[in-house]
This record gives C-alpha cells, structure tokens and sequence, in this order.
C-alpha cells in the first residue's frame, strides 16, 4: 500500500478504530489497481481486513469498477467493511440515498462486517447541513437493517468537529 501515484491503489493509512482493536486497512479504488500485490503486501503486515468507500457521486461504471474490486478483495480472503458516503444530491433526494445503498448492499451486504452510514456529516462539503439531514440518512439504516441483519452499522468520525454546532446530531437514533 501507499500513497497514490496517478494509478492503483490508493491508502488512506491503517487504522485500529474496528472495535477489538483490529486492524484494517483503508483504499480506495483507482483504475489499474494491482489488488494481488497490494494484498500480498497487507498480509506481510498481517492485516485481513480492508475497508472502502463507495460514493453516491461517482457513476455508475466507477461504481461497478469499485464494487468489482472489493469482490476481488474478498477472493484475496479479506474480510471487507464500507462506507456508504452521501452527496448533496442524495441527500436532498432520500429516495435516491436509499436506492444507492440498496444497490451497494445488494452487491456486497452478504460479505461486509461493518457499513458505516455518511461520511464527514460536520463538513458541509460531504453535503450535510442540518442534522435533520443526518437523521433522513440514517432513517435508511432500519430496512438495510432488517434486509441484511448481521451486518454492524456505525457513524462516521467527525472530519472538522464544531461541539457547538453538531454536538447533538446523534441524540435521536433511527427507529
């Protein structure tokens, strides 16, 4: 793994944030990835798990690309978690959130430990404003939930935390 050179993979680094203390490594898909050499390197460091976003903006041949390459993690022997990241399109456009991760879930649900739900909800540049507009994201958590029961769902970490401003965004979970 690494930093990204214009082709392959690209790391965001290791991480031991998965409860256990397990450590996991996060990419991120780029044409041309080499994922049995990036895999071969990650079990060197005795990492099994990888974790990947995938991005309601992208289109839907990158989104295919990314998906494609997370099954070929898992046929590396990867155990696999992801993030559904959001737009500000789906945000303000619910029904599509819920049809995205649907579509992701469909994919790879069966085989995923961990979904975390948003990305970067204090940066309005990941397209949350409100946390209103949080919890409609999270409102999609219930029936993914219930279609895919073993998979674990968490929040994402904060990116640029204001306590003041996004400090109550979670007090009200989804029903």
């Amino acid at each position: 793994a690494g930093k990204h050179r214009g082709g392959g993979l690209a790391s965001h680094g290791s991480t031991r944030g998965l409860p256990g203390g397990a450590e996991c490594w996060s990419v991120v898909r780029h044409p041309g990835t080499g994922v049995p050499r990036e895999a071969a390197v990650l079990r060197s460091r005795g990492i099994q798990h990888v974790f990947m976003r995938v991005y309601a903006h992208e289109r839907p041949d990158e989104r295919r690309a990314r998906l494609a390459t997370a099954r070929e993690w898992l046929g590396q022997g990867f155990t696999l978690s992801a993030a559904l990241v959001q737009s500000r399109h789906t945000v303000l456009h619910p029904g599509d959130w819920e049809r995205f991760g649907t579509e992701v879930l469909a994919e790879l649900g069966a085989e995923l430990q961990w979904v975390v739900v948003g990305h970067g909800i204090d940066d309005p540049h990941w397209g949350v404003w409100t946390r209103a507009e949080y919890r409609s994201l999270l409102a999609a958590i219930g029936p993914w939930a219930r279609a895919w029961p073993r998979i674990r769902w968490a929040v994402p970490a904060c990116i640029r935390l204001n306590g003041a401003r996004h400090g109550s965004l979670l007090r009200r979970p989804p029903q």
